[in-house]
């Protein structure tokens, strides 16, 4: 045989320029293309549902509940008012008379919206503080006294569905 009587192959280019090479490799070009996008979604827009301390949360789980059973004892008793118009909070404490009070503000997913507001005395029964009011939506709240040495000497805590313009809540 002579190198002339082989059949030629025939040459139909680059390989980019072939059909076949396309078939099998768009959809593999289009899932990672599509998982670029999902990953990049993911870590831009994640939320805190996963708190970040999760030993110290843990730990608090654990500890005693003598401020709750304090405050029962006690009597105390608190009405919350929350004036979106004037950024006022009001609350009505009945059986303690302390000179401020600390209300705190627990978002049930995002802990970068929690917030301390400390309540002072105005008169009797009466206490007042100025405040950024958290949006419209489910909160933690926890009323307390905290002693000079930082720790709860009472505990109210409840769970409210914020609704401006005005929203009350009575805790227990």
């Amino acid at each position: 045989m002579t190198p002339t009587s082989h059949p030629r192959e025939h040459d139909e280019g680059p390989w980019y320029k072939q059909f076949w090479a396309w078939f099998v490799f768009t959809p593999l070009i289009v899932v990672v293309i599509a998982c670029s996008i999902t990953v990049t979604i993911a870590f831009k827009t994640k939320e805190d549902v996963v708190v970040d301390d999760y030993y110290k949360v843990g730990k608090m789980i654990n500890q005693s509940f003598v401020p709750e059973q304090r405050a029962r004892e006690l009597g105390i008793v608190a009405d919350l008012i929350f004036d979106s118009e004037t950024g006022e909070v009001i609350a009505e404490v009945e059986g303690t008379e302390d000179e401020s009070l600390v209300l705190s503000f627990s978002h049930p997913v995002n802990a970068d919206l929690d917030q301390y507001v400390t309540l002072k005395h105005i008169t009797g029964t009466r206490y007042r503080a100025d405040a950024s009011l958290p949006e419209n939506g489910r909160w933690y709240l926890r009323l307390s006294e905290i002693s000079d040495a930082g720790e709860e000497v009472w505990r109210l805590q409840g769970e409210a569905q914020m609704q401006y313009p005005q929203s009350v809540l009575t805790l227990r």
